[in-house]
């Protein structure tokens, strides 16, 4: 229950590293996952639920975290970082580097 989520995007991490592009994969989804299940460990600390289920997002956040990195990695030549023509808001979960990514993750911590 804890560990077969996470194994889901194991495939997606192979196939993008096979390729050595991360076309056709959206970081949103990363950034979904992420927020998602770092919310859900802090509702576990104010109301306790199953164990398995906190494992689970732990593994999630985890996995994540890998395979956002394999992503940017292996982000295409030709994307809207790389170019500086992003449409979002202060470039919002299209930044150049990893490091800018974690920097958000730990202020929203």
């Amino acid at each position: 229950m804890a560990v077969v989520p996470p194994l889901v995007y194991a495939d997606q991490a192979i196939s993008i590293i096979r390729r050595e592009d991360s076309t056709g994969f959206s970081r949103d989804v990363c950034a979904i996952l992420l927020l998602a299940n770092i919310t859900r460990c802090f509702f576990w600390l104010g109301e306790p639920f199953e164990l398995p289920l906190l494992f689970q997002s732990i593994f999630m956040i985890l996995s994540q975290l890998a395979l956002l990195y394999i992503c940017i990695r292996y982000r295409p030549k030709v994307s809207p970082e790389n170019l500086g023509t992003s449409s979002r808001p202060l470039s919002f979960w299209q930044w150049p580097s990893y490091v800018q990514y974690l920097e958000f993750l730990a202020g929203f911590l």
